[in-house]
């Protein structure tokens, strides 16, 4: 299972636990995680937890690895929260072009 499912699910089924307690009235009323949360999880946080600073992150010195999505295709049109957009809309077919290490792995063609 690729990285953006896994946000996806953990997103849906944390909302999902949390919004059964609040009508069960066990919690006040709120967005229990958001898709910011979702994405750190799945990149910046996620790398913390394995004590890799130099991954999840742009900056000198870190390790480079970069994905760029191509946001013309069909399900990610229209969108204008592009954090959004990846976590809720997007499959690894959106993926247009990988870098690994500041190296292009991949590039202008259909993924997955």
């Amino acid at each position: 299972m690729d990285m953006i499912t896994q946000m996806r699910i953990h997103l849906q089924t944390t909302r999902l636990t949390l919004y059964e307690n609040v009508t069960d009235e066990l919690l006040p009323r709120q967005n229990p995680m958001t898709v910011d949360q979702a994405f750190l999880m799945g990149t910046r946080n996620g790398a913390l937890a394995l004590n890799r600073t130099d991954l999840g992150v742009l900056k000198v010195g870190a390790k480079a690895d970069i994905v760029i999505f191509d946001t013309n295709r069909l399900g990610l049109l229209g969108w204008t929260d592009p954090v959004a957009e990846v976590v809720l809309h997007s499959n690894v077919g959106d993926i247009r072009d990988v870098l690994i290490d500041g190296a292009v792995k991949k590039t202008k063609r259909p993924f997955g």
